[in-house]
């Protein structure tokens, strides 16, 4: 897909404008939930690897035990959550890419660990909601967007795919991105209770 950035450039009392062509693809994150069961002693599937945006469930099947993050990514989120007959699941969204190792606590010594890689997706598909837009577009510290729902997410990722931000917006149009590093941007938008997505573009100057 082509997008076509104008730029009007006055020099020496000349009007130059200057067409700058980007070509790249646009990146979509089909969340997932993958299940992970405590089996007696272990967790199975003890590894796996999921894509960014996507959820873990730990879910117990008997005894007293825990998930428990060893090491994760930069930037990442630890946790510690029981899994016993009253804590019966737990829920871990993967917001960075990476390796994420776990344990249960009392049962590490007797090899009860997993572990899961997560991955920034490529994979193409944009979708429905089409009364969404973005503006300013180019913009330097803040972002609007036109057409939000209450109840709705939404995700910055970089043309490469990596996920910069993470939102949960309710009625809420402005986003700060001053912060943010001159170049594209991807701004994945989901509604949580239509289940409908779509991906929208814009510059940071």
């Amino acid at each position: 897909m082509l997008d076509y950035l104008l730029k009007t450039i006055i020099v020496k009392k000349h009007i130059y404008t200057i067409v700058l062509l980007f070509t790249f693809p646009i990146f979509i994150i089909a969340q997932e939930t993958h299940v992970i069961t405590q089996s007696g002693m272990a967790f199975d599937p003890p590894s796996i690897t999921v894509n960014v945006g996507d959820t873990i469930k730990w879910v117990w099947t008997g005894g007293t035990h825990t998930t428990t993050s060893t090491t994760v990514p930069n930037g990442a989120s630890e946790w510690n959550n029981p899994l016993t007959s009253t804590d019966m699941e737990f829920k871990y969204k993967v917001l960075v890419a990476g390796t994420y190792d776990y344990h249960c606590i009392p049962h590490q010594s007797m090899g009860m660990t997993g572990s899961f890689t997560a991955v920034s997706t490529t994979e193409i598909k944009e979708d429905i909601i089409s009364e969404l837009s973005i503006y300013p577009n180019p913009a330097k510290d803040e972002i609007f967007v036109e057409g939000l729902k209450s109840n709705t997410e939404l995700q910055i990722y970089n043309v490469a795919g990596v996920l910069i931000e993470d939102y949960t917006l309710n009625n809420k149009n402005s986003i700060n991105i001053s912060d943010f590093n001159p170049g594209m941007y991807l701004l994945r938008v989901y509604n949580i209770d239509s289940q409908e997505y779509k991906v929208l573009k814009f510059m940071k100057e």
